[in-house]
């Protein structure tokens, strides 16, 4: 069981929110169902939310605990052990309520984890930073990710390609200000295919996190996030496919070589390297808006690279 104490209380909307925390000093906050199905609007809030966890226990297990709380019954106090969720907790119950006031209870969650980090003495996000940004960078210090964009472009008829990445991180200066680190590259190849320029993009991008952002970030992280329209790369990465090649000798199930596996074989160096810094890689597909406005960004150059030896 952990041991919480009230440590702030805001409001929203005449509904009071209590904020419980540890002794860790670390910025995180923990909510009742009681109080985050009441901002929902639900009629019966501890049950709408007990429904609501049974439906997502999967999701919703690791960012729950229990607690020994003083609650109110009727006209006496009780105390009673609760369960709380924390930060991300409260703000997977608002998406998966479906409730029309979800937008605005996470916007003021959001702004309670940041009063809580400038009360607490904790580095602060700059203020400068437009509010979906400050929203990015909260959400990525709360996960402990670094956020990762990529894209890739190939011609048939002159076999070049392009990698374009974004990867989207955090540095805190030494006036505690958190601010936004953001590189953008764009790599042109020559010489080579379309499934390989997708692998290459992978590449390159962990490689970069790996030698020039990791030890910049002066906070634990736990995962990469990387976001791509590649579905191939995405695929054989999330579905283990790199292991069991691995464990076959590069043989695929129709008994013939893997095609590309030199580049194979480096992606699953750099997972490696990643797995034993307890860091874990996530590949998404996705078109996310950064990835549809890459042609928009402006890019620093790379020199042409040769991928193949032209035939």
């Amino acid at each position: 069981m952990k041991v919480l104490q009230l440590t702030k209380s805001m409001e929203f909307n005449g509904i009071q929110f209590d904020c419980y925390q540890d002794n860790d000093n670390n910025g995180e906050f923990f909510g009742t169902r009681e109080q985050i199905g009441r901002m929902l609007e639900y009629s019966e809030p501890r049950i709408a939310i007990d429904k609501i966890h049974d439906r997502n226990a999967i999701r919703l297990n690791k960012f729950s605990t229990v607690t020994n709380l003083v609650t109110v019954e009727g006209n006496r106090e009780v105390t009673r052990d609760t369960i709380v969720y924390s930060f991300k907790g409260l703000l997977e119950i608002c998406r998966l309520s479906s409730q029309p006031r979800a937008d605005a209870v996470m916007d003021f969650l959001w702004e309670v984890a940041d009063s809580i980090r400038k009360s607490s003495g904790l580095a602060i996000i700059d203020t400068k930073l437009g509010e979906d940004i400050q929203k990015e960078i909260l959400s990525m210090i709360t996960n402990e990710e670094i956020w990762i964009y990529m894209k890739s472009y190939f011609s048939e008829s002159s076999k070049t390609g392009t990698i374009k990445y974004l990867i989207k991180y955090w540095e805190e200066t030494n006036k505690h200000i958190i601010e936004l680190r953001e590189i953008k590259k764009r790599i042109p190849y020559k010489s080579t295919t379309w499934s390989r320029i997708d692998i290459l993009a992978a590449i390159h991008l962990l490689e970069d996190v790996s030698r020039n952002v990791l030890d910049t970030v002066n906070r634990k992280i736990s995962r990469i996030q990387i976001f791509t329209e590649s579905r191939p790369v995405t695929d054989v990465i999330n579905q283990g496919w790199l292991r069991r090649w691995e464990n076959s000798n590069w043989i695929t199930l129709e008994d013939e070589s893997v095609k590309n596996q030199d580049l194979w074989k480096r992606i699953a160096s750099l997972l490696e390297e990643f797995q034993q810094k307890s860091i874990i890689c996530g590949f998404s597909f996705t078109d996310h808006n950064y990835i549809q406005n890459m042609d928009n960004f402006n890019f620093l150059e790379c020199e042409t690279l040769t991928d193949m030896d032209e035939k």
